[in-house]
């Protein structure tokens, strides 16, 4: 669907006549994490599952990534897409972007808000408790930003592999390897770049 700025990537499920749920999904994700999920749903919703921009390729858009900006897109999609009511749910980062649409989208477009492990708190740059965002996956994101970087513009996989287990550290090694295809950096990420990390624009996690 063409927002103007974006074109967003989404799939639908289910009859028109049942409520209408969007999900938006986390940071590194896109809609296809959703697929089981939108099977157990399409019954009693219609399900709408969508990329953010930064996530999907054709929705990729250099810069401007802010909550306001993303929640503006998502605005744009109830609008064009699913034009009624809807009920917007989303897992972590994109937990914290349904949160912000139902706070501040304009009225007539939510319904209510579902949110999994919305990181309302450790997003924050100095949080009320608890290490924040950039304190712990924060040197994933400027790994993840120096060997790929922006929109993949220098897409290094073998180099970033390689400079992990020095460039990270060692607090973050034991189960850190799922983000590059693994289970854990000492035993090695994947050769090539998995599904998720192709679609998705490393400096997306930078905001």
């Amino acid at each position: 669907m063409d927002l103007g700025e974006i074109c967003m990537n989404y799939v639908v499920e289910g009859d028109p006549n049942s409520p209408a749920l969007l999900l938006v999904p986390a940071q590194g994700e896109s809609w296809w994490g959703y697929e089981h999920a939108i099977g157990l749903l399409k019954s009693e919703f219609q399900v709408f599952a969508i990329d953010l921009r930064g996530q999907g390729r054709s929705t990729w858009t250099p810069g401007r990534y802010n909550l306001g900006t993303w929640g503006a897109d998502v605005e744009r999609f109830i609008d064009l897409v699913v034009q009624r009511l809807a009920i917007v749910a989303g897992s972590s980062s994109g937990g914290l972007i349904a949160a912000h649409v139902a706070a501040y989208g304009r009225p007539g477009l939510v319904r209510g808000a579902i949110l999994e492990d919305p990181p309302l708190f450790s997003s924050q740059a100095a949080p009320p408790y608890g290490p924040g965002m950039m304190q712990t996956l924060g040197p994933v994101f400027k790994l993840w930003a120096k060997w790929l970087g922006p929109q993949w513009s220098i897409g290094d996989w073998t180099g970033m592999v390689k400079a992990a287990p020095q460039e990270l550290p060692a607090f973050l090694h034991p189960g850190s390897g799922f983000m590059m295809g693994d289970g854990d950096l000492e035993a090695g990420a994947s050769a090539t770049p998995v599904q998720h990390l192709k679609e998705y624009g490393p400096e997306w996690a930078q905001v």
